[in-house]
Order: structure tokens, then C-alpha cells, then sequence
């Protein structure tokens, strides 16, 4: 099959065979070289958990799941139809109708490099956008893996994900890193449990997939030197008893001098904690009696290790499905949220 994709595109671009005889190796796709990374990156880990890649460039959208066994994969060209303007609208924090959000979106499909965002409607957009493609690439990766990949539309990723590497120029030319961070948790709904979320701003994914074969040191070097920035750790928090407000409680412990500190997370509620400048810092997830946070069962909490983040640690407790007011209430919640987080600026 390679060697097929290969043979074609050595027709199309007949220059690859000059760049493929100076360089004296083959070609590898470049989808081919991320699937690598992902299932290497998968065998590394010493948990169960799946390695997801999400790859937003603005040509294509790509998506790939790896753990030890298998690896699931798709990639989706950027096409603009009326399910997707829709959902971009649904998405889009600002009070737009669906006219004003496809001529966007068309203009920008014209010409996407010189189609700049000025207002906050475009950023609006251009976010929602982000987020709408990842939903439709989780829709169609179900429609082709329907018994392996656990995904809802209404309730999410129930996959297991550590880390989650976001990738491709929607998010590292356009998306600041709060901004990408609410992309993804939004996009992808967040997934089951506890996961690390880091991005790629060198574009290094494909580069270290081909290298995973034959320098497979070399590519845990990288891996262990960060070469991929950690945005935040997120704790997904999942609670179907909706008379349970209080739903999970925190202590952390400072390494410094030992010191300790309380929070909790209650219902429809996106919290920040700060741990930028610590290295690793201890945090015990005491979840409500109904909460299940990734621990293994229902009501199970346990001690986790936070590593250094931009962003620090993300306790969601939105709930799944994400249920938003409708019209213009639904509009000005989404941009007090937005705004009050740090989406938009």
C-alpha cells in the first residue's frame, strides 16, 4: 500500500525523485509517520491509557488513536457544508447567524493564508471552527472503528487519552494556548478521567514518527526533553446524579514547604488552579459519591502527580452532554464564559 502512495505521488510531483535520491531514503507519508509516533508513544506509556494526536492544518483535519494493541485513524478535508456551518454556529460564543458565519468561513476556505481574523466575531468563529471539525472527525472515526472507540456524540470521549497532542496551524499560528486548550476541551468534549494536554508548536510529530523506526533512542530523547509544550492537566469529572452539586473536593500539596491547600468543584464549573513553577506538585482527588474521575470505578479517588503546566491544572465538571441555553441567552452566557476565562483575548 505504501509503495502504491508512493508511485503516485512521485508522479505528481516529480521532483520528490531528486529530493528522495539526494536524501537517500524513501518516502513516508506524512499521516503514515504521526500513526507511527502515536502507537510508539503508546508502548512507552505505563498505563492503558490510548495516545490521541489531533492535527488541524488548513487544508485537512486529522485524528489518531493508538494504544498497545491498535490505532485508529482519519483524515478530513477542510470542506465547508451546511452540517458544519451549523455546528460552528452552535459553538460560537458571539450572536451570529448562519449567514454570517459560512460567508466567513467560505472567504476563508478562498484563501485561507491571507484571510486574517480582526474582530471579535472572526476570532469567534475562527474558534468555533476549530472545535466543529474536531466533532465531525470524532463522528466519522466512530462511523468507521463503531465497537473499539468509545464516543458519544451527546456525551463525548469515554476513551481514556494521556497525553493528547494538539498540532497543525489552527492552533499554532492562530490560537493562543488558553484559547487551544478551550478548543480541545470543547471539541473533542472532554475525555474520561485524567490527561495531560500538550501542543506542538515546532510541528516535530511527523518528523519523529519517521525517526521512530529506525532511531527509536533518539525519539525518546526528544520526547523526555519536552519537545512539546504542556498546555494543563485536565480532570474530567463525570456525574449523572444532577442533585449532586458538590461533586469532587482537592487538596494539594506544595513541595516546597509541604503546605497544604483546598478547593472544590461543584456542577457546570471550570476551575484553574495555578501551578506554574512547580515542579511536580501532589494533588488527592476526593470525588462525591456519584463522581467518577478516572480513578477506575464510580466514587474512587487517589493521589496524582501535577507536572509544571502552562496553564496549570483544569478541573471540568461541566458535564456530559454539555448543555447550553438556547438563542441569544445561550449566546452571551458562552461570551461571559469565554471572556471571563480568557478565550477570546
Amino acid at each position: 500500500m505504501l509503495r502504491a502512495y508512493q508511485r503516485v505521488r512521485l508522479q505528481q510531483y516529480p521532483h520528490l525523485r531528486l529530493l528522495q535520491a539526494e536524501l537517500k531514503t524513501a518516502l513516508l507519508p506524512a499521516s503514515f509517520a504521526m500513526g507511527r509516533l502515536a502507537r510508539f508513544i503508546a508502548r512507552l506509556s505505563a498505563t492503558d491509557k490510548a495516545v490521541l494526536l489531533a492535527d488541524l492544518s488548513d487544508e485537512k483535519t486529522s485524528l489518531l488513536f493508538a494504544n498497545k494493541n491498535e490505532l485508529m485513524a482519519i483524515s478530513q478535508a477542510n470542506t465547508i457544508d451546511e452540517a458544519l456551518i451549523q455546528s460552528t454556529q452552535a459553538y460560537c460564543s458571539q450572536n451570529l447567524t448562519t449567514a454570517e458565519v459560512g460567508e466567513f468561513l467560505l472567504n476563508q476556505s478562498l484563501n485561507p493564508p491571507h484571510q486574517l481574523s480582526v474582530t471579535i466575531s472572526d476570532f469567534a468563529i475562527e474558534q468555533a471552527w476549530a472545535r466543529a471539525r474536531l466533532w465531525r472527525a470524532l463522528g466519522a472515526i466512530k462511523a468507521i472503528y463503531p465497537p473499539h472507540l468509545k464516543y458519544d456524540h451527546e456525551t463525548g470521549l469515554h476513551e481514556a487519552c494521556d497525553p493528547i497532542i494538539l498540532s497543525g496551524s489552527a492552533f499554532s499560528d492562530k490560537l493562543k494556548a488558553h484559547q487551544c486548550l478551550a478548543v480541545a476541551l470543547d471539541g473533542i468534549l472532554p475525555p474520561h478521567g485524567i490527561s495531560t494536554i500538550a501542543m506542538d508548536d515546532n510541528h516535530l510529530l511527523r518528523a519523529l514518527g519517521t525517526l521512530a523506526d529506525k532511531e527509536p533512542l533518539l525519539v525518546v530523547q526528544m520526547l523526555e526533553l519536552d519537545s512539546f509544550r504542556n498546555l494543563a492537566s485536565v480532570v474530567s469529572v463525570d456525574n449523572q446524579n444532577y442533585e449532586d452539586h458538590a461533586l469532587l473536593d482537592l487538596e494539594l500539596v506544595l513541595p516546597e514547604d509541604d503546605t497544604r491547600q483546598y478547593f472544590q468543584a461543584g456542577r457546570n464549573q471550570l476551575c484553574k488552579i495555578d501551578t506554574r513553577g512547580i515542579e511536580s506538585m501532589r494533588v488527592y482527588l476526593a470525588p462525591g459519591r456519584f463522581s467518577d474521575v478516572g480513578m477506575g470505578m464510580v466514587g474512587l479517588g487517589g493521589w496524582i502527580s501535577v507536572p509544571d503546566t502552562e496553564l496549570g491544572l483544569i478541573i471540568d465538571a461541566r458535564g456530559r452532554p454539555l448543555i447550553l441555553p438556547e438563542t441569544l441567552r445561550r449566546a452571551r452566557k458562552l461570551a461571559k464564559l469565554a471572556v471571563g476565562f480568557g478565550w477570546l483575548r
